[in-house]
């Protein structure tokens, strides 16, 4: 799938995996894919250190590819848009 709009923000989130070693990755990106007068957003996820230049998309026009992944956590449905490339228009 993909989603073309304007970059809103990106949030950058680290850590450590379960085994409290190898430490993780992943930058949310906040996009506007519908403007004017009901505007609608959408935060895709990139994991991993590769993704690090979507940290300079911010306000700039793009296209962003991404597949839809779900599961349940604690019987409560999780939805996240996970994102695996990106175009700068």
């Amino acid at each position: 799938m993909e989603i073309t709009g304007k970059v809103i923000k990106v949030i950058k989130n680290e850590g450590l995996k379960k085994d409290s070693i190898t430490p993780w990755v992943r930058y949310d990106v906040e996009i506007n894919h519908e403007q004017g007068q009901y505007p609608k957003n959408a935060i895709i996820s990139f994991t991993g250190k590769a993704f690090e230049g979507v940290l300079n998309l911010e306000n700039m026009e793009v296209r962003i590819y991404f597949d839809i992944d779900s599961n349940w956590y604690k019987d409560n449905p999780q939805t996240r848009l996970k994102g695996y490339k990106y175009d700068k228009k």
